[in-house]
């Protein structure tokens, strides 16, 4: 097996170098780690006296000895009281695990939160070149690429429904006829598009079996119409007592082309037109027409992303997807739609078969107001996780004990969407925007009510304006953005919206914020909650969150709070409905915090309260690279590997050298390798 590529890396296990480096790094662990993490009552649930040393080969191994490296860097293990090793045995330790890594044949942890596990060292550390690929794949649609899908065969000059241009505000942009939604939009933590997660179940593919019923129907019941017909041959086949094979053909490559944008193979041809005879002849003309197209509209392509390869591989065993493959790929990572006209023109016309080609094609399409306002929004969404507030549950109870008379969470995610929009229209240092800008909007969909002639976007409840905000003015209006008070709000993580995500019925979440923070700005880790441990805090009205999060500080629940409780702390000075306080209590409210192991000594310290903690965070290169390495995630449907090192570094300069811009980041991204390359399926790797 040939390792992967890194940076014309040597090749294969002697390139790690000797033994020695195995069994200096297991005498490591014996020495300063076998004591405490051994047998049932290994400390912090980390056992470690049965590693044998393989994190190259094996993943949990892998796993193990990077969180074994992370605590020994960031000084929480030896514990106090114990022997420390030195420093160049830490060191040692440190490069022999990176060149491991480096050359590991593990995949990556499939989850959206597993992403992490990849030391950021071993991706942003020393400059690294050369060639990588993904693993060809087939790739479950997104719900809202099946709508678009669905609604393109039933609605084209269909007089029995009116078409409704997409929203990119909803998450199911159509509304359809008779139509049963055959999957939600996931329910993985983080991203919600992974390729590697989702498959088509029994009792989905019977909604699908429903749906492409539906569609059947819809269009053999089309009237002939004197315009010219979007199905006219479809409809021939459907009048005709005797339809000739021409006729046939002609059908299927009509409901090839609607379905699926491309005409039928040979092959398909004849199986259809097979399946089409027989149908017809065991039930009938119309019954048996209907049949065949129902099972024509379940191809695989409606249902999934193929990104599949077939040809001559090169000298790393990589094939350049195929054209009509890449415009697929385009077309799905930047509008979540079939691919338009210019893009399969450029199919036929042979321009999309060099990453310079690939690249006019993505540039065109971020030139599109629509792209930003979808796409790259539905990044920013999942991303800060802001769209969640609505489903965070405030009882009667809670919101007349906080003089709340009308709560509508479900406006604020539009007010962090315009903010976000806003910034990106700039498209400069974007991510700093995102995180300190005093700029916003308030109440953002009571604006359609001032617009005449057009009605609301949703019924807004009579309010003072910003009542989530400590915000009013005479002359607000909602389409332009307000400057907050400098030390009232600073970005989207305070913005209401992303406050109330964070939050739960009674209090602030202070140590989910924190893990926020931790996992999505610094790019760190930090394990499940042990089974054997209640993760509650004491119910007393009487006591601050923050006294009553002193539970956290036992010694065994301190070795993950002090990365979490620090970073959500201050934001203490907002309330669970994200508005401003200085005062808890009946005293003035506590917004210190820290930054603990941050993965840069620079970001390292105490901080006065949630301002200076996200100018800190804004300013910070490795929180510029995580952020890079989360949209790596987004647009390529997995998590980055050691392998993608280049790719990775590349996007960054390309942001960094872009002021910060977010379309240079995109397009860095769709024009990589990964991207554009499938490793052959006969590779050996």
């Amino acid at each position: 097996m040939t390792s992967i590529i890194l940076g014309g890396a040597a090749q294969g296990a002697e390139a790690r170098g000797p033994t020695s480096g195995r069994e200096s790094a297991l005498a490591f662990v014996k020495k300063h780690c076998a004591e405490c993490h051994a047998g049932t009552a290994a400390k912090g649930q980390l056992l470690l006296n049965k590693v044998a040393g393989n994190p190259a080969e094996d993943r949990s191994e892998a796993q193990l000895w990077s969180r074994m490296l992370e605590r020994l860097k960031a000084g929480e293990m030896p514990p106090h009281g114990h022997p420390a090793p030195a420093a160049a045995e830490v060191d040692a330790l440190a490069k022999w695990l990176m060149l491991e890594l480096a050359h590991s044949q593990v995949r990556a942890d499939p989850r959206p939160s597993g992403g992490n596990h990849v030391p950021h060292e071993l991706l942003f550390g020393k400059v690294q070149t050369g060639p990588t690929a993904s693993d060809a794949r087939i790739w479950r649609s997104r719900l809202p690429l099946y709508e678009n899908f669905f609604a393109r065969v039933i609605r084209l000059d269909n007089p029995r429904l009116k078409p409704k241009p997409l929203d990119y505000k909803q998450e199911i942009a159509i509304p359809l006829y008779d139509y049963s939604p055959p999957w939600g939009i996931g329910s993985n933590e983080g991203f919600k598009d992974y390729s590697a997660l989702d498959r088509v179940d029994e009792a989905e593919l019977g909604i699908l079996m429903s749906n492409a019923s539906v569609a059947a129907e819809l269009i053999l019941t089309r009237p002939r119409r004197k315009s010219k017909e979007l199905v006219g041959a479809i409809l021939d086949l459907r009048d005709s007592r005797e339809p000739s094979a021409k006729q046939i053909d002609a059908a299927l490559n009509e409901l090839f082309q609607l379905a699926i944008l491309r005409q039928p193979t040979a092959e398909e041809l004849k199986k259809y037109a097979g399946f089409l005879a027989k149908n017809q002849k065991s039930l009938g003309n119309e019954l048996g027409l209907h049949t065949t197209l129902t099972a024509v509209l379940l191809h695989p392509e409606s249902i999934y992303r193929l990104e599949t390869v077939r040809g001559t591989a090169d000298a790393q065993g990589r094939i350049m997807l195929a054209p009509r493959v890449l415009a697929d790929a385009i077309a799905y990572a930047l509008t979540e739609q079939a691919p338009d006209a210019e893009l399969l023109r450029a199919v036929q016309a042979g321009e999309l078969k060099s990453r310079e080609q690939v690249g006019r094609q993505v540039a065109r399409l971020l030139a599109d107001e629509t792209t930003m306002q979808y796409r790259i929004l539905q990044f920013f969404r999942e991303y800060f996780g802001y769209t969640a507030a609505p489903e965070v549950f405030k009882d009667e109870k809670t919101l007349k004990e906080a003089g709340i008379a009308a709560y509508w969470p479900e406006a604020l995610p539009y007010d962090t969407d315009h903010l976000a929009l806003l910034i990106l229209r700039d498209d400069r240092d974007v991510l700093k925007e995102l995180l300190t800008t005093r700029r916003g909007y308030v109440d953002y969909l009571r604006g359609p009510d001032f617009v005449k002639g057009k009605p609301p976007v949703a019924p807004a409840p009579k309010r003072h304006v910003g009542t989530h905000y400590n915000y009013d003015s005479d002359t607000w209006s909602p389409f332009v953005p307000v400057a907050f008070p400098a030390q009232q709000r600073a970005g989207i993580l305070t913005q209401p919206s992303w406050l109330i995500a964070h939050s739960t019925n009674f209090d602030n979440h202070a140590i989910e914020r924190g893990k926020w923070i931790r996992e999505r700005l610094l790019g760190g880790t930090l394990p499940d909650v042990p089974i054997t441990v209640e993760a509650k805090l004491p119910d007393d009205p009487q006591r601050t969150l923050r006294q009553r999060m002193e539970v956290t500080r036992q010694t065994f629940c301190w070795q993950c709070h002090q990365k979490m409780n620090p970073l959500g702390l201050p934001f203490e000075q907002f309330d669970h409905f994200g508005r401003y306080r200085t005062d808890e209590l009946g005293k003035p409210v506590d917004t210190s915090g820290e930054i603990v192991a941050g993965g840069d000594p620079k970001l390292d310290g105490p901080v006065k309260n949630a301002f200076e903690l996200l100018e800190r965070l804004a300013g910070s290169e490795r929180v510029q690279q995580v952020f890079v390495r989360h949209a790596f995630r987004f647009w390529m449907g997995r998590n980055e590997t050691p392998a993608d090192a280049p790719i990775l570094q590349e996007a960054y300069r390309a942001y960094r050298d872009g002021g910060g811009s977010m379309k240079a980041l995109v397009t860095s991204l769709l024009t990589s390798d990964a991207f554009l390359y499938r490793f052959s399926p006969q590779a050996k790797r």
